[in-house]
């Protein structure tokens, strides 16, 4: 059980929810056990799994203490589960739904439009270099899973 926040483990994670870590690393975190379900359903590579104390084992997990995970957690009221997960591989695919978005600022609303043009039957969604990251935690969550495929 990790108690401390000079761990390595929390010291690499806390540090994913800067974009420059994320884009060093190409790994980024996602919150959550649906997200984390969604994770697994579409064969992304979870590389690390983080339990608060007391949440059902998981294997090759690792378990915080409650004040540490709270304080890892960027959520007000997080869940129990902490993933760290390699970037998603950009598929090539042949399709004629494409949709570009250009200077989206809010990663709140990012996602929320990969969810809809999901639900539109859009499978690539191109980004101008001057809209918000992909891998922002609030596109992760308002994206519901959709970004994964």
């Amino acid at each position: 059980m990790i108690t401390s926040t000079s761990n390595k483990i929390y010291k690499h994670v806390k540090s994913l929810y800067k974009k420059k870590y994320r884009y060093k690393t190409n790994e980024f975190v996602i919150e959550g056990y649906k997200l984390y379900e969604e994770a697994i359903k579409s064969n992304l590579n979870i590389k690390q799994i983080i339990l608060r104390e007391g949440e059902d084992l998981i294997d090759g997990c690792v378990f915080f203490d409650s004040k540490t995970f709270n304080s890892l957690s960027e959520m007000n009221n997080p869940e129990g589960i902490i993933c760290v997960v390699d970037f998603i591989e950009k598929k090539d695919n042949n399709t004629d739904k494409i949709l570009f978005l250009e200077c989206i600022n809010d990663p709140g609303n990012l996602g929320t439009i990969i969810r809809s043009a999901e639900a539109f039957g859009y499978n690539k969604i191109i980004l101008s270099d001057n809209s918000c990251d992909i891998y922002n935690l609030k596109t992760i969550r308002s994206a519901m899973g959709s970004l994964f495929r």
